[in-house]
């Protein structure tokens, strides 16, 4: 196994040309756990691959399916594209020629899904490039973190809210495990031989 705990472009650089990808797929993606409203899904580029064409979200749809039911037991995951909007003619270039391709595979694509939905579980699997990916894992990591301050400075403005806040200890501990990345350990990085 080949851990990293610094620079992902280093690592997934070395991976691709020392490990090399799988048959037909040209870049590596890492998918990262993510916690909803109904269970979790998984995101996917979480930050390999910053500018990508069509074909790799494809490819990164079909990773991201096997890994899903790989970790969930589950048989044909719904798979969205993370997008501007729902409908196929909203997006960039790349979403919009993606969503061409995505439509027309074996998968069970469920269309494009907005930011404002993603966190619902209106999908299994959510397909972005690396660069809206990283983004959105870094801004929701730390919204997370700023919640649990903001409570914590509710909570403790008088002695009536401190007593609450005892007497909730437990039930912030399982708020916290909920969205914590610390609980889903690291992200592994797909589409490689080995």
């Amino acid at each position: 196994a080949v851990v990293s705990a610094g620079h992902t472009g280093a690592a997934v650089a070395a991976t691709k040309v020392i490990v090399r990808t799988l048959p037909g797929i040209e870049r590596p993606a890492i998918a990262v756990i993510m916690p909803a409203v109904n269970g979790r899904f998984i995101l996917i580029d979480a930050g390999a691959n910053t500018d990508c064409k069509p074909i790799h979200l494809a490819q990164f749809a079909i990773m991201g399916e096997a890994y899903y039911h790989y970790v969930f037991h589950e048989k044909n995951p719904s798979i969205a594209m993370l997008s501007v909007g729902g409908e196929d003619v909203k997006g960039n270039d790349l979403t919009k020629e993606a969503f061409k391709i995505l439509s027309g595979m074996p998968i069970n694509f469920a269309g494009n899904i907005e930011g404002n939905d993603l966190f619902m579980k209106t999908a299994d699997v959510v397909v972005c490039d690396g660069f809206v990916g990283n983004v959105l894992l870094k801004a929701t990591e730390s919204m997370a973190e700023a919640t649990m301050h903001w409570m914590k400075d509710v909570f403790t403005k008088n002695l009536y809210r401190k007593t609450g806040a005892m007497l909730a200890r437990s039930a912030f501990k399982d708020l916290k495990a909920i969205g914590d990345s610390e609980e889903y350990g690291g992200a592994p990085l797909l589409g490689l031989r080995k």
